[in-house]
């Protein structure tokens, strides 16, 4: 018979701390990674550039910054590419404005990589 709390009845994490007498708190669990995309997959890169070109305060034009990059699996009938959302940061050279991106498209599945095609 198995006495309440013993370690049996544990989860693993929970199971290694009782074997060693240690409190393993949630930031000593390993973390959990979305596994790389396939370098062999065809790529279509898309650019989605923000509606606004002119800073709003000041009226100068929004300098390119940086962008955000966003790779979702899609399906063409009968083979898979690797769509890339390109989305480039602007920001004024003022600093009052912020940074302008475009959103994102909807997706089937929020919180996925994958497009609206692969069903």
């Amino acid at each position: 018979m198995c006495a309440k709390g013993s370690a049996r009845n544990l989860r693993p994490a929970e199971r290694a701390g009782a074997v060693t007498g240690e409190i393993l708190l949630p930031e000593d669990r390993a973390a959990r990674r979305r596994h790389p995309v396939p370098q062999v997959l065809e790529t279509e890169t898309v650019t989605l550039e923000p509606e606004a070109a002119v800073c709003p305060c000041c009226g100068r034009t929004l300098v390119r910054i940086g962008e955000e990059v966003t790779e979702e699996i899609d399906m063409v009938p009968a083979k898979l590419i690797l769509r890339r959302i390109v989305r480039p940061k602007y920001a004024c050279r003022c600093g009052a404005a912020g940074v302008a991106v475009a959103p994102l498209p909807a997706r089937l599945l929020p919180q996925t990589t994958l497009g609206r095609a692969v069903r």
